[in-house]
């Protein structure tokens, strides 16, 4: 026995490594025909060789089209790969020589002795040209949408709005029933995170326990959606989509240091409740909107202050598209600009439109009806779009510089400056006129750079006249009186550029041209409605944004409102926020979607009304999680979801907590300069820091090295659109909060705290219900009571060479500190 059990385990060990071998060169092959082979049939074969033609009786639009083979028989020998006709044919070695219209490359013929030595295997998809023929444009996510009735319900008592008639009815026909309204102190912590992603202070919990009347809780909502940390905290929400950062990442990492502007933009317009349809258009094409008319009442100033600083605020606006990632070292210009466009078109799309735009670069979608000539449509519209200042540098070789530009810091001041700057040329050129061009010309040459010889000149030529001394007295006392321009500042954006269309580029190459494409938006969306044409002379930006916003658009509003069901339920009605095509999920339930993107608009596009009429439905009101009726969470998806707080709640959390958060609005924390690298070569030091207590959604976003206490707690890639964000529970994660300074120093900062209260001649007991609710939003039981004594107690006695006073701080700090590393802290029910 001792002999063969290890001749059975080896066979065992064997056919696992030879299966995990197989399928390794399983997904080899079928990676290599979806990157190489399936773009090249359809670039160059089903057009002779697919459903609308079938030249010789061959399909090669298929697996099962390529099995069957032609007139001539089978195409592909897999027992001689290198005498397949299909082989031969491309060699044109024979009289059979094909495509007929030009030789392929020999990269591509290569490509294709490849597949069929790794035996021809197809890819995921059954068709090469099913992704626009079969795309069914059907799909629900394509419809118009349509505003239904809430529907009735047989429990008359438990809806609060209609939403809640859409969520109950769902439950009775499944034969569920509500489960019970969270108690006060839950219900109260759980929207001030929702709202803020900071706890309730005790304060605010006794208020809100002791008001009893019927619309206390919407007070607190009103209360928290007027706070200014409701904008930071839904801002941050957004930025998670927008692919924010303040380094631009991949090849070599530079500081984007004007990037904070845009940061800045978001929570400004959450705080100011923007109309979201505003909102997209402004970082859209915020630079190609129109001044809004002068309302009457208002004096001139204050107008122009106005519109001054409506025009900084369009300009931010514009670094959505400007701040993605980029490859700035990338040699090929032209290769570097179009993945700038690619990541351009990835984002309007993903954000926007919940559609994978960016798999039409090589080849038609696989899965949805958008085109290669779509994508290159939509190309066209960021090609004519300036991005980048520069591209390579005079030399030839890459080194990027994007697009910055000036905005006014100070509105009024600025229009005080035009003013008296207007009054100020006037006047000097009053006097230049009377002086002439010559005298003119030495006076502007600054008195440091004057040569002996033109201060000769100079003199001579004033002594000459004493009208014309009198003259150059007056101008030198009015250059020297000049007016100071206000602070002004740069912010990453874009602009119109040279307007031009694109051509199809095959398989993503910008070496190998297709036919030009007129610049437009995908063909399946535009059915419904014909948006604006777009001029000669246009970029296409500007009616791109009114076209998303155009209430008859089908999936702008479902978009986000499921966005914003999501970011308070933890799951949306669509599970898939950045993907609603055919490989998203399909909405749970459709109805209540439609009737909440109508309503949406209907309400202005006011994000903060959709907020209030979601959060004082029962349905967000209801616990977490129940015993008696455990399938209405997971079922109808519309109860809370227990939930993790996010890596910035966590921190925040921390400090705040420990009332040592600094709550200064805007601003950046990036002691760098632009295009400054973020890294030191030379020491290997990273010249990024955060030691500071800002509130997390101002730390810098560093791509290629994010914040170690955000990183393990799941923030999301910067580089790429992030609607939903995972949470994974891994030992590293505790580890950190233990071995944390700030974990230590927010615990120090609330001992210190509760032992201020202590001073007062409160007891241990008042003190531990104040730490409890200080941490958790609750009160102890009596056993947690009579355990934290103990603790303390315990604690104390065990440090040694220390005074009272000593041992009682540590005793406490290290109870602060074990009531933070505990799992309530950092899960909301």
């Amino acid at each position: 026995m001792r002999r063969t059990a290890p001749k059975v385990r080896l066979t065992v060990e064997n056919n696992h490594a030879w299966r995990a071998q197989n399928q390794r060169q399983q997904e080899t092959a079928i990676a290599h025909f979806e990157r190489n082979v399936r773009p090249l049939l359809l670039g160059r074969c089903v057009k002779c060789h697919g459903s609308k033609k079938v030249e010789g009786g061959l399909r090669l639009d298929s697996a099962a089209g390529l099995r069957r083979g032609g007139e001539s028989g089978p195409v592909v020998d897999n027992e001689r790969p290198q005498r397949s006709r299909i082989l031969v044919a491309v060699r044109r070695v024979s009289d059979f020589k094909m495509p007929p219209d030009g030789k392929l490359k020999p990269s591509e013929i290569a490509d294709l002795e490849q597949w069929i030595r790794l035996g021809a295997v197809w890819g995921n998809a059954d068709r090469v040209t099913s992704e626009i023929e079969s795309a069914s444009t059907d799909h629900w996510a394509f419809q118009p949408i349509r505003r239904g009735q809430p529907p009735s319900t047989k429990d008359k008592a438990w809806a609060q709005s209609p939403i809640d008639q859409f969520v109950l009815a769902c439950m009775e026909a499944d034969g569920l029933r509500p489960a019970p309204r969270a108690n006060r102190r839950t219900l109260l912590r759980r929207v001030t995170f929702d709202l803020t992603g900071l706890p309730p202070t005790p304060d605010e919990i006794h208020e809100f326990l002791l008001d009893e009347s019927p619309d206390a809780f919407a007070k607190v909502v009103d209360r928290l959606l007027a706070s200014p940390h409701y904008g930071e905290r839904w801002g941050r929400h957004w930025l998670d989509v927008a692919r924010y950062a303040d380094s631009n990442g991949l090849d070599e990492n530079m500081a984007y240091a004007s990037a904070y502007h845009y940061r800045d933009y978001v929570i400004d317009a959450f705080n100011r409740d923007k109309p979201f349809d505003e909102f997209v258009r402004a970082q859209l094409a915020g630079d190609l909107l129109s001044e809004p008319s002068q309302p009457s009442g208002i004096d001139d100033d204050v107008w122009e202050a106005r519109l001054i600083a409506l025009a900084a605020e369009r300009t931010k606006a514009t670094g959505f598209l400007a701040l993605g990632p980029k490859g700035l070292r990338e040699v090929d210009g032209t290769k570097m600009e179009l993945d700038i466009i690619d990541d351009q078109i990835a984002t309007v799309g993903k954000a926007f439109l919940g559609l994978t735009l960016e798999c039409s670069r090589c080849h038609d979608h696989k899965f949805d009806p958008i085109s290669t000539e779509d994508y290159y449509a939509l190309a066209g519209i960021f090609k004519s779009t300036r991005t980048m200042q520069q591209i390579i540098d005079k030399r030839g070789k890459g080194n990027g510089i994007w697009l910055e530009r000036e905005i006014a810091l100070d509105a009024p001041a600025m229009v005080l400056f035009r003013q008296r700057d207007v009054k100020y040329r006037k006047e000097l050129r009053r006097l230049e006129k009377q002086l002439g061009t010559d005298l003119t010309k030495i006076l502007r040459i600054a008195a440091e750079k004057r040569s002996d010889a033109q201060k000769g000149q100079l003199s001579k030529l004033v002594s000459a006249s004493p009208k014309r001394a009198e003259i150059v007295k007056q101008w030198n006392q009015l250059a020297s009186a000049a007016p100071k321009k206000p602070l002004t500042a740069t912010a990453m954006s874009v602009q119109e550029g040279q307007i031009q269309n694109v051509r199809v580029h095959r398989r993503g190459s910008h070496l190998d041209l297709g036919n030009e494409v007129a610049r437009r938006f995908p063909e399946v969306l535009t059915r419904p409605h014909r948006p604006s044409e777009i001029g000669s002379k246009q970029s296409g930006r500007l009616q791109m944004a009114r076209w998303l916003t155009d209430p008859r658009h089908p999936l702008t509003s479902r978009v986000i409102v499921n966005r914003i069901w999501q970011w308070h339920f933890g799951t949306g009605l669509v599970d898939t926020p950045d993907n609603f095509g055919h490989l998203g999920t399909p909405p749970t339930h459709p109805e209540l979607l439609d009737w909440l993107a109508s309503e949406f608009m209907s309400q202005g596009w006011s994000i903060k009304r959709l907020h209030r009429m979601i959060l004082l439905s029962s349905a967000y009101q209801i616990i977490s999680r129940t015993t008696d009726t455990p399938a209405v969470a997971d079922k109808t998806r519309y109860s809370f979801q227990r939930r993790r707080l996010d890596a910035e709640e966590i921190r925040d959390s921390l400090l705040f907590v420990a009332g040592s958060l600094d709550t200064t609005l805007h601003g950046s924390l990036l002691k760098l300069k632009s295009r400054q690298y973020v890294s030191d070569a030379k020491t290997g030091k990273h010249l990024v820091t955060y030691d500071n207590r800002r509130r997390s959604v101002y730390q810098p976003v560093i791509r290629n090295k994010v914040y170690e206490l955000f990183r393990i707690f799941d923030f999301p890639n910067p580089s790429l659109v992030s609607g939903q964000r995972s949470s994974t529970t891994v030992p590293p994660q505790l580890l950190l909060m233990m071995n944390s300074e700030l974990v230590v120093a927010s615990a120090r900062s609330m001992a210190k705290h509760i032992l201020e209260q202590k001073l007062d001649e409160k007891t241990d007991t008042y003190c531990i219900r104040l730490a409890y609710e200080t941490a958790y939003g609750r009160l102890p039981d009596e056993q947690e009571i009579k355990l934290s004594v103990e603790f303390i107690d315990d604690y104390r006695a065990t440090v040694k060479s220390a005074s009272p006073a000593e041992k009682q701080a540590k005793a406490w700090q290290s109870f602060c500190q074990a009531l933070i590393l505990a799992n309530e802290f950092i899960y909301l029910e």
